[in-house]
């Protein structure tokens, strides 16, 4: 909760210093501004938290990493006593079939038993390695699992992000999607959602963006224009329209009315 408070926090801050910074007296110059200053304070509170998470994690390792790591000492031990158990046995089997070093005498009566006790302790060893091997695989699954829960939530709190800021924002998400090569699965799993997810403007914002650009709401431009999107992106939609006097069906896109009235509304016949 406190990283979620200082996220917060830093977000606020820089809202209030950029606040007067992009004050404008155009009043939709100014809610421009101030949409891209949430966004902007949006992204850096997310950012931070995920990023202080990360370094939370890395610093202070739960007790899953720390039992991993004595196993993994375990695990090496059981090794070492294995390889000490072999050359013990083969030392007791080269003594009693005659090849010992000259300054050792041959085994007595009790090699039979010595070399039982021997294979013994080798079939000992190999039992304490696949057992230390088998804790050193159940720990490290422990341990993929609490990794997994530290990316999946980053990667739900980053799409958020994305679905909340839209545009480009969207846009970037939509790439990670595609990038399962170089991230964790988790936010590949995420980020896909957006494919497919795209938000929706109201036909008001539609019919204010087609008037800005245009000079003329889409009932005088066209003789009809469908108020249902056929189509929908991260930055536009495209609405079906029929051109006045040849009767010809267009494809209109409009972009987010967010987007600003830059090459806001395009068409060509369908």
């Amino acid at each position: 909760m406190s990283l979620v408070r200082a996220a917060t926090g830093l977000g606020l801050a820089g809202s209030g210093a950029w606040g007067f910074a992009l004050y404008s007296e155009d009043p939709k110059q100014w809610l421009a501004r101030r949409d891209a200053l949430v966004r902007g304070s949006r992204l850096a509170s997310t950012v931070a938290l995920v990023a202080a998470e990360h370094l939370v994690a890395q610093k202070q390792p739960d007790k899953s990493s720390l039992q991993l790591q004595q196993l993994r000492r375990e695990l090496e031990q059981a090794q070492v006593a294995q390889e000490r158990a072999g050359v013990a046995l083969e030392q007791a089997l080269g003594r009693s079939g005659g090849a010992q070093p000259r300054d050792v005498h041959p085994l007595d009566s009790t090699a039979p038993r010595l070399l039982e006790e021997k294979e013994r302790a080798v079939a000992a060893a190999k039992e304490g390695i696949l057992l230390a091997a088998a804790a050193v695989l159940e720990a490290e699954a422990a341990e993929g699992s609490a990794s997994s829960r530290l990316h999946d939530r980053n990667a739900q709190r980053l799409v958020a992000m994305a679905r909340l800021n839209g545009g480009c924002y969207l846009k970037i998400a939509q790439h990670v999607a595609q990038l399962g090569h170089l991230l964790p699965p988790e936010y590949i799993t995420h980020a896909q959602t957006c494919l497919d997810a795209c938000p929706l403007s109201s036909l008001d914002d539609v019919r204010a963006v087609i008037a800005e650009d245009l000079g003329a709401p889409p009932e005088e431009l066209w003789e009809s224009f469908s108020p249902v999107p056929v189509a929908s992106a991260s930055l536009a939609q495209v609405h079906v329209a029929t051109e006045r006097g040849t009767g010809r069906k267009l494809a209109v896109k409009v972009m987010i009315a967010w987007q600003g009235p830059i090459a806001a509304v395009a068409w060509q016949s369908v």
